[in-house]
């Protein structure tokens, strides 16, 4: 292989970063130092790039921890609040009642639209921290969401409703307490 006399001077540069030698005093060495920024400027560059990428991950993780701390709010008060209500400590109000099922109306739709971004995340990078959980919520919500017709409509559902409101009649339930 053909090499030219800048090849050379950049072989010889080469040794001398592997021998760590001090350079000679002469004007040959300078194409090493250009070639060396080269190289330093397109591994800077390609970490840089890496980095952003990976960063954007590590934001998009904490933006699903975000969203799914969101959901777990308003499940909390949603609980809590219908809770107190069959204890009858609270009056039923069907105004918050509809707020809530506006939170979760709202939490759904936005959050939907971010299954699309996580799944090329997965394939990029394999497994995404809070994904789970997140997918969770987002089942949770829809089914929250789905009218109980719709959603109890299966024959399965259906039959095992039907048994246990038979062991209950036959008295074959237990009270597990909590409701008053």
């Amino acid at each position: 292989m053909c090499r030219s006399p800048a090849d050379k001077d950049e072989m010889q540069a080469s040794r001398y970063m592997a021998t760590d030698v001090g350079p000679p005093r002469d004007e040959r060495w300078y194409p090493m130092t250009s070639l060396a920024q080269r190289q330093l400027n397109v591994i800077d560059e390609q970490w840089q790039a890496n980095h952003f990428e990976v960063k954007q991950c590590w934001e998009f993780e904490e933006f699903l921890l975000y969203c799914v701390e969101a959901f777990d709010r308003i499940n909390r008060t949603d609980e809590v609040w219908r809770r107190e209500v069959y204890r009858k400590r609270q009056s039923y109000n069907q105004e918050f009642d509809q707020e809530i099922e506006s939170a979760y109306e709202w939490w759904f739709r936005v959050c939907s639209k971010i299954s699309p971004a996580l799944s090329t995340l997965e394939q990029k990078y394999g497994m995404v921290q809070y994904a789970d959980r997140f997918r969770s919520c987002l089942c949770e919500a829809k089914g929250i969401l789905t009218d109980d017709a719709e959603f109890f409509s299966g024959d399965a559902l259906a039959k095992l409703r039907d048994e246990a409101i038979n062991e209950h009649h036959r008295g074959e339930t237990e009270d597990v307490g909590g409701a008053q």
